[in-house]
């Protein structure tokens, strides 16, 4: 694996660093932003630096994006804010999050989510219940989007205004583990990016799946647990015209041991056909689970025709049954 192409989430400890991180504050807030003045160097030092925690993105030596977490006050609000304490709601620890930047390059990529979710879980780690901050007007709905509350006047100077908002740390970690905010791809434009996966999964989930999963739990002791289960085994009996459904917890390969397991109950001798890596599998299946059969392997690249059975059960008689694979997505046959 060639990690110079991995993107690595960290805190800012070594000099070259903060070097990177005070060239793309400069970027950020005083050539893009307009925030700050212009200076010869090129660079600006945050005035909180020595009390900053940056939490960075980086590729080799390369610093793709920051934001930083900060628990002392006062705050940046508080110096625009006379009454700050009386927009929030209770908390035990506030901290305040500043300077989030994005080389222009990466903010079409997992480099924000992947900043966010360090910086959430790090502030968990140091026990902060809230955090404060100053979202840039134009990019409101990003920052409500992933939880943050807006609260009070606009802050800032004219082209470079700041709504303050507030964020819960325990909601924001929760809409990271529900969303896998590692993963999914954000945009800093109201576009999205349509991403195509040509594998077999994950497969895409539905928005009513999706609302179902951020739901509370239901206690798999309760009644309503009960009688939605009893429901779903009564949905599959319908569906495979069974008398009886089993639901199992657990990957293809316990399905499959269970199917050999019944198969056991059979009495007389099979036929496993394997044209592939799932089909050979069966066969390992069938073997620890001590069935009494034999195997009819092809081409893994040819599918399996009722001819081609129907030859070998004339060759072979009293075969009593047949296991096989009825998609082989090893080869997509």
């Amino acid at each position: 694996m060639n990690t110079q192409n991995i993107i690595t989430y960290k805190i800012a400890n070594e000099i070259w660093e903060f070097e990177c991180i005070h060239r793309l504050n400069y970027q950020t807030f005083v050539q893009e932003i307009k925030q700050h003045k212009k200076n010869v160097d090129g660079i600006l030092v945050d005035k909180f630096h020595s009390q900053n925690t940056y939490i960075i993105a980086v590729l080799g030596r390369k610093l793709l994006g920051m934001v930083v977490l900060r628990g002392d006050r006062p705050f940046s609000l508080d110096e625009k804010l006379d009454d700050l304490d009386n927009h929030l709601p209770a908390c035990k620890r506030i901290c305040e999050i500043r300077l989030l930047a994005i080389e222009k390059n990466y903010r079409r990529s997992q480099v924000l989510p992947g900043l966010l979710g360090m910086l959430m879980v790090t502030a968990n780690d140091r026990d902060y219940d809230l955090a404060v901050l100053s979202g840039f007007t134009e990019q409101l709905k990003l920052y409500l989007h992933f939880g943050c509350e807006k609260f009070g006047p606009l802050v800032g100077k004219q082209g470079a205004e700041f709504q303050p908002m507030f964020l819960t740390i325990r909601k924001a970690l929760k809409f990271k583990q529900q969303s896998k905010i590692l993963q999914i791809q954000y945009m800093l434009k109201d576009t999205v990016k349509k991403v195509v996966n040509y594998l077999p999964g994950p497969v895409n989930v539905d928005k009513e799946v999706e609302k179902a999963f951020s739901n509370n739990s239901i206690s798999h002791r309760s009644e309503k647990f009960q009688n939605d289960f009893d429901h779903a085994r009564k949905l599959l009996c319908n569906l495979v015209n069974a008398h009886s459904v089993q639901l199992l917890m657990g990957s293809g390969t316990l399905a499959n041991d269970v199917v050999a397991t019944h198969i056991a109950l059979l009495k007389g001798k099979g036929v496993i056909i394997e044209n592939g890596e799932f089909g050979n599998r069966l066969i390992d299946h069938a073997s620890r689970a001590g069935l009494d059969f034999m195997p009819l392997r092809i081409s893994s690249h040819e599918a399996v025709t009722g001819e081609l059975l129907q030859q070998f059960l004339t060759m072979h008689k009293g075969v009593s049954w047949v296991w096989m694979v009825h998609c082989e997505t090893s080869t997509g046959i």
